[in-house]
């Protein structure tokens, strides 16, 4: 009987079969482990991101803001309606996050971040809402705080909305930076030192509060103005902007000042038929509300009424078109619309441009471009009642010829 041993060439075979067999296992080691790992690190991450986000939200819904200030690099001091106050800060080079509570003296919450992570930019912007009634929250900011980790993506910082009213609280103007003390005291503004007015209506100022070098906080009444002059007046010309100037004064000297710039919009821009296109310039960044009416074919066939709300860009050109009254021959069949792109009425760059429309009374529809993304859509037929676009009742669909209204709803900064 012969025996034979393996060939060199089977002995080959076999190792190459062995050897991708042992890398095929140790792949999946790794990636387990690697799944392994990086649900870990998401679970801590997770973990510190909602201890942050809820310590902080906590106090906010216990408390309402009064005033908010900087105390230094990374650093904000948050004093509320109790004059009790809070100070959150950020050390970006050590990765820690502080939350104190100034009147115990005791640190609430303070946390190292995960090895591998790191602050991101701190982003805070702010909203405001014009014409809220006295008393009603018009304001919202938005503290965004990243925190990223090398080894997985996502965003595990702190993200929060806080609402106010600006009127009375002195919150809108706070950054992230370096602050030289006023050992004779801070002015801080209510409102914010860039604000947007209605030429409809009478200016009142927001007011200030004065903090000292060591935190107190002085509330101006009657007499009392804390040590602050002003001067300058803010008058009702639209597209205006006035200059109003807080000086704190010690003995005499200038300790600190600050400056409030009121831009007077008129907030409401109508456009009637003209039988030729129209253009709208945005003149501050915001919401805008865009109402269209559409003409009527004759006294028995009125036209509809749309809608919608759309965030604009400071200094962007939008084009209306507002239709004529008529059967033949009609400025755009009778319909009011407005789009992105200027031209002659029928042009076909234009008309594909088109983002919002009211149909004139002979009842023709159009397609709608999504180059810009509208909310809170209404649209009403010409047989139902809608907003009178000349007066202040309702009526029964518009008998005249095609309007149009451009209404800014909140100024975004």
């Amino acid at each position: 009987m012969n025996k034979k041993g393996f060939t060199v060439v089977e002995l080959i075979v076999s190792f190459a079969l062995v050897m991708m067999v042992v890398i095929m296992l140790l792949q999946i080691v790794t990636m387990v482990k690697t799944l392994y790992v990086d649900a870990g690190i998401k679970t801590e991450l997770l973990s510190k991101q909602a201890i942050m986000n809820r310590k902080i939200s906590e106090q906010f819904h216990l408390k309402s803001i009064k005033a908010a200030m900087r105390c230094g690099r990374g650093c904000l001091t948050f004093i509320y309606e109790d004059d009790s106050s809070s100070t959150l800060t950020i050390d970006k080079e050590k990765g820690i996050f502080s939350f104190i509570n100034n009147d115990h003296g005791s640190i609430n919450y303070t946390i190292k971040l995960l090895s591998g992570s790191q602050f991101g930019n701190i982003e805070i912007s702010n909203e405001t809402v014009l014409n809220v009634s006295d008393g009603k929250d018009n304001s919202m900011i938005h503290i965004k705080i990243p925190v990223k980790h090398s080894l997985v993506e996502g965003d595990y910082g702190i993200n929060l909305v806080y609402q106010y009213d600006s009127r009375i609280t002195a919150i809108s103007d706070i950054v992230y930076d370096d602050q030289n003390t006023n050992e004779g005291g801070t002015i801080v503004l209510k409102g914010s030192s860039d604000m947007t007015h209605s030429s409809v209506l009478p200016y009142q100022d927001p007011g200030y509060y004065v903090i000292d070098s060591k935190g107190d906080l002085c509330t101006p009444n009657g007499s009392n103005t804390c040590g602050v002059e002003i001067t300058g007046e803010v008058g009702n010309n639209p597209n205006t902007t006035y200059t109003l100037n807080f000086k704190l004064k010690k003995d005499g000297v200038v300790v600190d000042e600050k400056i409030r710039r009121v831009l007077v919009l008129n907030t409401s821009t109508n456009f009637d038929y003209t039988k030729e296109r129209q253009m709208f310039t945005v003149s501050q960044k915001g919401l805008y509300k865009v109402e269209l009416w559409g003409a009527a074919k004759d006294d028995q066939t009125k036209g509809s009424y749309t809608s919608g709300e759309v965030q604009l860009e400071k200094s962007e050109n939008l084009y209306l078109y507002v239709g004529e009254k008529g059967s033949e021959n009609t400025f755009n069949q009778g319909a009011t619309d407005l789009r992105v792109k200027g031209g002659d009425v029928n042009d076909t760059n234009s008309t594909a441009s088109r983002i919002l429309a009211a149909s004139g009374g002979l009842g023709d529809s159009f397609p709608l471009s999504n180059a810009k993304e509208f909310n809170n859509i209404t649209s009403i037929s010409n047989t139902k009642s809608m907003p009178n676009p000349r007066g202040s009742s309702n009526i029964t669909g518009n008998p005249g010829h095609g309007f149009a209204r451009i209404t800014l709803v909140s100024v975004t900064s």
